[in-house]
Formats: C-alpha cells, structure tokens, sequence
C-alpha cells in the first residue's frame, strides 16, 4: 500500500525512497533552496516515481501484434488455419507487452536511482 504522503527534508530522508513503495504525494521541504527550484525538482521527482513502464508495454505489445502477421507468413507459428494464426498473434502481443512493461519497470527504476542521486547532490550542496 502506497504511504499517502512523504516529506523529504533532507537526503537522507530522499534515499529512504529507492527501496519504498512510492508515495501517493511527495513534499520537498528545504527551506535553504529557492522555492521555484524546489518546486520544479518536487515535479520531476514525483514524475518519475510514478513511471511504471505501461508506455513500453503497450509499445512491445504493438510489436508483438505487428511481428504476428510477418511470423505466419514465414513459417516461425505452428500448425495451419484462422485459430493457430489467432492463438499466435496473442502470444507474440502478450510476450511483447511482457517484454516491454518489464523494460519500461528497469528503466524507470534506473531513471528513480538517477533522479534521488542528482536531488541528494543539490540538497547537500550549500
């Protein structure tokens, strides 16, 4: 279950994120930082907590219904007929929504260590 809300004042606070289930609502309260920058890293921040790779899902199952036609012509789906061909399209669109929603997860896991790495840097930078 999601914390309804994190305040984040310092960065030790802020790395107490990469292993917690993210919050539904973040706070930077760093009264030393301008506030129009404070604001605009508190956007960012609660942006890419909420990545949750749904975009490369839905892109690798795009490209799991376009390789199903490709991969009947060529022989690469078992059997013959309307329903092998069906049965093979659903498993290239499920592998290839598979395969991207767990990119899109790495990815943006990648993207959350980056993000806390450069906001703990400027929050302990004076």
């Amino acid at each position: 279950m999601k914390p309804a809300t994190c305040v984040i004042r310092s960065a030790d606070d802020l790395r107490l994120l990469t292993d917690a289930a993210p919050p539904a609502r973040l706070i930077l309260d760093l009264p030393g930082k301008p506030r129009d920058e404070v604001a605009a890293r508190q956007a960012r921040l609660s942006a890419t907590l909420s990545a949750c790779g749904c975009a490369a899902g839905a892109v690798g199952l795009l490209a799991g219904l376009c390789l199903a036609p490709i991969a009947g012509l060529t022989g690469w789906l078992p059997g013959q007929g309307a329903a092998h061909a069906a049965i093979g399209a659903l498993l290239l669109a499920s592998l290839g929504g598979v395969a991207g929603k767990l990119a899109g997860l790495m990815r943006a896991r990648r993207a959350i260590r980056a993000e806390i790495d450069a906001l703990s840097r400027w929050i302990e930078a004076e």
